[in-house]
């Protein structure tokens, strides 16, 4: 076999092993394009609302893919302290039932201003099971408020972002009370709707 041809011979050989290398790059790549939208899809369909109970007597549901951590201090104002936090224990939602001694929300707010050092605005109305409700925005906070029978219900948030958006109003349409009878609010319905107050254009 004279040079030449040997010379052409690894060369044709080179360029087939290329050939089949590029085919099966770009049949691992078709593949894998392939399977990402069905691993997406599956992640989302596991996530589903499921409900919480606290022995203090309310419900609420939250996602599965989120853990409920009770942090609860042992004293005689707190009936209850949650936190929703995710798989890196980031708290995304705080609730918390304490004893107060306002009547009134507006009351309870301005002392929350003071303590805060920070101005609330309202954003709109909702409830709590069948207590009225009304959320608070302030630049680095969100938080939904209630006073019925001494007791202070508290739920909010310091994130933000849609997600946790999505979860916090999931909780406060599914909240829900199931206290003793001396404690449980007048019977009646209430909208749970989130409604955002009205801009005004001076």
């Amino acid at each position: 076999m004279s040079k030449e041809k040997r010379v052409y011979l690894v060369f044709l050989f080179i360029i087939v092993v290329v050939v089949i290398a590029a085919l099966l790059i770009r049949r691992q790549a078709t593949t894998n394009e392939d399977i990402t939208p069905i691993l997406e899809t599956i992640k989302t369909s596991t996530r589903e609302a499921v409900l919480f109970e606290d022995e203090a007597g309310f419900s609420f549901k939250y996602y599965n893919d989120l853990t409920v951590a009770d942090i609860t201090p042992d004293d005689d104002e707190h009936y209850s302290l949650l936190s929703v936090i995710d798989k890196d224990k980031k708290q995304l939602i705080q609730i918390k039932l304490i004893d107060t001694k306002y009547k009134k929300l507006n009351d309870w707010l301005k002392s929350w201003e003071i303590e805060a050092s920070s101005t609330a605005k309202l954003s709109g109305a909702t409830a709590l099971g069948n207590i009225a409700a009304s959320n608070y925005i302030t630049e680095g906070q969100l938080f939904t408020a209630a006073i019925d029978q001494g007791v202070l219900y508290l739920i909010e948030t310091m994130n933000q972002e849609p997600e946790t958006r999505k979860l916090y109003e999931l909780i406060i349409k599914s909240f829900k009370l199931d206290l003793p009878e001396s404690r449980s609010p007048e019977s009646g319905t209430i909208d749970t709707t989130i409604y955002e107050a009205e801009e005004v254009i001076e």
